[in-house]
């Protein structure tokens, strides 16, 4: 009896003293099979589902590029005998996510057994999680009828849970009337919030992980077009580190962008972030923040320009809380040229911060110039018991009271493409710094926790940083890469807009299948060209391809 209990103890010791070991599945929507184990490149699943419909905790799945359409649908995974108004339709289909896994995209669409984490690329290797199943929206959210409500769906996300080197595209949350519950009310989704993640907590954290993720043409009939992300109960910080919200549309709510609510707090942590022609019919055109306890997001080089609210406040960025203090922190971030057209309340084209309690933002190296409201352009940061915010080394047009080391509030910054807010919602504009902007070398560098700006050069040039998202290099800047949206062919009034990462040959066909336009060995950078109106289909020979109606 002594040694049977003896054996039973050192078992359990060994499988508590040994981990298991976590899986990685492979997808290739080029060469995989769904009839594979998706262990390897070689045996790789085709959709990015049954990899989803596999993984546990601490898993991994790697991606191929190409372009994924979503296959699941909610009901189809929580709903329940009671349920008998569970949706069922196309529409419904998402990716679903509720493990803490690690997801990551940008490998080459030829990848062999051979292939390495080393050989990701996720802007040349674009993988792509569309929910446009018919492959025909327009840039003015034309066409989604047929759109995932959801492109995908998040639960209890943690830090632990990954996205990484993904485009999400394509989401269309306008189904008003939909409520979709799960077992127990475990499970909330709706059909109105949240085109390009639709991401749900009721009793823990929503918080993942975004690293190298872009939002781009996504639209919500409510809140969150790029983006929705509630913790009903406690903290909604997702940690977000380049990632570009661009063109997305909340029509009827807040947060054209992003979303972000948490009834513990928010504590979101967002670095190198492009908030870029978003809209909203409320508050926070480009991000919206709320908690029903303390407001206190980080921004570091952070662009946002161009987004629009229409009858709300912030409409680049709006933070509020319904029992606390906001302590944002603001380091080297650019607000301009954003546009709040009515309000009855507090206006702020820029950054409005508004809490019940005390707005305590934490402000540096940051400009913020060129936004456009009714009533307060740029900026409005004080809670309804007022404010002590600490603003230093930063540029706030029409402030020239914020203390010795802020630039007075007439100062031209020589930004290189500047665009009126009146264009908003728009995605134009440039806010690298010229030679000789009083915004270089004026910023301080204690402030700085990160090596790089948001073009990735050396976040110190010439010994001090600079106001603003982008370090200037000491020479006029060059056109960043993606000065539009981060799809590598798009239409945009009237034209067609190219952007290559690395040399390739491009194709233009009609519709129909008739070659108009080749130009061979076509460098990298940005190109336009003007065509008749119609449907083209435009490839590279990197492997991407796009319908564009040029109107």
């Amino acid at each position: 009896m002594k040694r049977t209990s003896f054996t039973l103890f050192i078992c359990a010791l060994l499988i508590y003293s040994f981990p298991v070991v976590a899986t990685r599945y492979h997808v290739n929507i080029n060469s995989g099979d769904d009839a594979n184990d998706g262990l390897k490149w070689s045996t790789a699943f085709k959709n990015l589902q049954v990899a989803l419909d596999l993984i546990e905790d601490g898993d991994e799945i790697w991606i191929a590029a190409g372009t994924y359409y979503p296959t699941k649908k909610i009901a189809d995974v929580y709903g329940s005998a009671n349920n008998t108004t569970k949706p069922t339709g196309d529409r419904h289909r998402s990716f679903l996510i509720n493990k803490n896994v690690a997801v990551y995209g940008g490998f080459p669409a030829n990848s062999s057994d051979a292939t390495s984490m080393n050989s990701r690329n996720w802007r040349v290797n674009q993988t792509v999680l569309s929910g446009d199943f018919d492959n025909n929206d327009g840039d003015n959210f034309e066409n989604m009828a047929e759109n995932a409500f959801h492109v995908v769906i998040l639960f209890d996300a943690s830090p632990a849970l990954t996205l990484e080197g993904l485009y999400i595209t394509g989401g269309c949350a306008d189904d008003i009337a939909n409520t979709y519950t799960g077992n127990d009310r475990y499970y909330y989704v709706t059909g109105s919030d949240g085109g390009g993640i639709y991401a749900y907590s009721p009793n823990n954290t929503s918080s993942p992980t975004l690293t190298d993720v872009s939002f781009y043409g996504n639209y919500a009939k409510l809140s969150g077009g790029g983006m929705w992300n509630y913790a009903f109960a406690q903290t909604a910080s997702p940690r977000m580190t380049n990632v570009s919200f661009v063109n997305n549309k909340a029509w009827n709510g807040h947060g054209g962008g992003l979303h972000n609510e948490g009834g513990g707090g928010v504590f979101a942590q967002l670095t190198n972030i492009n908030v870029v022609g978003n809209e909203s019919y409320l508050s926070g055109g480009g991000l919206y923040f709320t908690a029903l306890d303390k407001c206190s997001p980080t921004l570091i080089n952070t662009v946002v320009n161009g987004n629009y609210a229409g009858f709300g406040n912030g409409a680049g960025i709006y933070m509020s809380t319904l029992n606390d203090d906001a302590e944002p922190v603001i380091v080297n971030t650019t607000i301009c040229g954003n546009r709040a057209q009515k309000s009855d309340r507090k206006d702020g084209g820029g950054l409005v911060i508004w809490p019940i309690g005390i707005s305590r933002a934490t402000i540096t190296n940051t400009v913020i110039w060129g936004n456009k409201a009714n009533q307060i352009d740029n900026f409005f940061a004080e809670g309804d018991w007022g404010s002590a915010n600490n603003i230093t080394a930063s540029f706030i047009e029409g402030f020239d009271d914020l203390g010795p080391t802020n630039l007075p509030g007439n100062t031209n910054p020589m930004f290189l493409v500047p665009v009126n807010a009146d264009l908003a919602p728009t995605m134009e504009g440039d806010y690298q710094l010229m030679p000789g902007s009083p915004l270089i070398n004026k910023g301080v560098n204690t402030a700085i926790s990160v090596s790089y700006d948001l073009l990735g050069n050396a976040r110190i040039f010439d010994g001090t940083v600079d106001i603003g998202a982008y370090e200037s290099q000491g020479q006029i800047p060059s056109f960043t890469e993606t000065p539009f949206s981060e799809k590598a062919i798009r239409s945009y009034e009237g034209n067609l807009y190219i952007r290559l990462s690395q040399s390739a040959t491009l194709h233009i066909y009609t519709v129909d299948g008739s070659l108009i336009k080749q130009v061979n060995n076509l460098s990298a950078g940005a190109y336009i060209y003007t065509l008749p109106r119609g449907i083209y289909i435009v490839t590279l020979s990197n492997g991407v391809t796009e319908k564009v109606i040029i109107r």
